[in-house]
């Protein structure tokens, strides 16, 4: 499996590059998470996220208690 270091870089490049316009709600999600869990892969958290609440809209309005689960 790629380092998540190396996949992190990656987003935040595109991130640089091109914006948020052309991210899907994954890897805003994803680039979010960067920065409240580091050193560890978030991928798979913000599919989880996204799964359970169905959108970023809906993850950021999620109760902190909801969320911790």
């Amino acid at each position: 499996m790629e380092n998540y270091l190396e996949h992190r870089k990656r987003v935040k490049d595109r991130f640089r590059k091109e914006g948020l316009e052309n991210f899907d709600e994954r890897y805003v999600l994803e680039l979010l998470l960067f920065y409240c869990v580091p050193r560890k892969d978030t991928r798979e958290l913000a599919i989880r996220l996204l799964d359970h609440f169905g959108s970023i809209v809906h993850v950021l309005e999620a109760p902190e208690e909801e969320l911790k689960r």
